[in-house]
């Protein structure tokens, strides 16, 4: 793309192209017929064209539903074991029973068949006195069971952070060029031997003024952390089963002995006799709970979004040109000449608009997590002026070539697509390359 500061360094070296000739020039003065009418066509370049684009972006206006700080869990209930069943005890059936406070256990002679009174012993012993209640001429005794249930269990709990690294408003700008074509005529209005003046009349058309811009308006940073949390419950039930003895009147005891009594070695003829099944059983359970946390992280991923913004210009330009050309002649073969016009432009452009936001991992992969796409076309007329300098040389009796170059201004014209707003200046320096002929 040439620039305007590197406007002359390819006038110098055009020679061929498009610009007006005075063909009297190189002309034999002493014709009578003085040629009014001429032509010229060629190739125009114009440099230094600027496209601009301000706005938002689609990313921007919907960031809150795309990626987002957030928090996901995976809660699984820590169980609870079951409630703790009855005794399991069968009373009705004779037994060896022990007990934190004491013991029942068969006699020989317990259960046999055929022995009266086979349902008592005198193997039993007791700890505390009050243990028998003479009301109800009862024993109790009590055992006390501690059963313990571990449940672990482990959570995983993913904790995402998002920064937000970049979010501005587009402000992209490009310059570029573009390559056109030219026709004119002209009239002779004034002619001296060393000058001339005439009155130009042309267009120009530049079929592809395509341009392109890109921007990111929008990046952010992404942290997936995970963590996992083990929970360890443990669930202890204390479980006390009371059993209830009967004791029977007995004539040497009519009260059981003193306690502590240990009967393990006593006489069934003479010692005194408890029934060996209990009378009923009665379970308590008191349940307590100890909870254990602990949490660590187990993985971090990081990776990036950013939305990239690509915007299109295909334009058509068309021109009309028409405006005095002041020229003098310098020696024999040169003609120089200075150009004012009023330029009439008729624009037509199309805007496309293609948008992505993509999510970028930490080894370079990207994948597209939306994306928008918009077209916009419009037309303008728009008014302008130009001013050109140039030179020419004869080629011979009618024919001539030469450059000129100068500077086009047009009015500003603006497009909107989306969220965003485009400016396309198309003044700008011109140079152009010329064959004219004169008749």
């Amino acid at each position: 793309m040439l620039r305007g500061r590197y406007i002359w360094m390819p006038v110098i070296g055009l020679l061929t192209g498009f610009a007006a000739a005075q063909p009297s020039f190189a002309a034999d003065q002493s014709q009578a017929r003085t040629p009014r009418w001429r032509w010229r066509g060629g190739a125009v370049y114009r440099s230094d064209m600027e496209i601009s684009v301000s706005g938002t972006s689609r990313t921007q206006q919907q960031v809150a539903g795309l990626i987002g700080p957030r928090r996901h869990a995976e809660h699984t209930r820590i169980g609870e074991p079951s409630p703790v069943g009855p005794n399991p005890d069968d009373i009705s059936q004779y037994g060896d029973r022990d007990f934190d406070d004491g013991y029942v256990y068969r006699d020989p002679i317990t259960g046999v068949p055929g022995v009266p009174d086979d349902h008592w012993t005198v193997n039993w012993g007791y700890q505390d006195a009050d243990q028998y209640d003479p009301l109800a001429e009862t024993l109790t005794f009590r055992r006390e069971t501690v059963l313990e249930h571990v449940d672990i269990v482990e959570d995983r709990q993913n904790i995402r952070s998002v920064q937000t690294d970049r979010d501005t408003d587009m402000a992209a700008e490009r310059r570029f060029g573009s390559a056109g074509i030219e026709i004119e005529f002209a009239m002779m209005l004034k002619q001296k031997p060393a000058s001339g003046t005439e009155w130009t009349a042309g267009v120009r058309y530049f079929p592809e003024i395509n341009t392109s811009l890109k921007d990111t308006t929008f990046r952010q940073t992404v942290i997936d952390r995970e963590y996992t949390t083990r929970r360890t419950m443990v669930v202890v039930d204390h479980v006390t089963d009371t059993y209830t003895y009967e004791y029977p009147d007995q004539p040497l005891y009519p009260d059981p002995p003193d306690a502590p009594y240990d009967g393990s070695d006593a006489d069934p003829p003479d010692d005194p006799l408890l029934e060996n099944r209990p009378q009923q059983t009665e379970r308590q359970v008191q349940r307590s709970r100890r909870l254990a946390q602990e949490t660590r992280q187990t993985g971090q991923t990081e990776w990036h979004t950013a939305n990239r913004v690509d915007l299109a210009l295909q334009a058509d330009l068309l021109q009309a040109v028409v405006g005095p050309r002041f020229g003098c002649r310098l020696g024999t073969r040169t003609y120089l000449h200075a150009t004012v016009a009023l330029v009439l432009n008729y624009l037509n452009m199309s805007v496309d608009r293609h948008e992505v936001f993509e999510a970028i991992s930490a080894d370079g992969q990207s994948s597209v997590m939306r994306c928008w796409y918009e077209r916009e076309r419009q037309t303008d007329w728009l008014w302008g002026g130009q001013l050109q300098l140039g030179a020419a040389v004869a080629l011979g009796p009618s024919w001539s070539a030469g450059v000129s170059a100068g500077y086009e201004w047009i009015e500003r014209t603006r497009i909107k697509i989306g969220p965003n707003q485009i400016a396309l200046d198309l003044s700008s320096p011109t140079m152009a390359a010329f064959i004219g002929v004169t008749f």
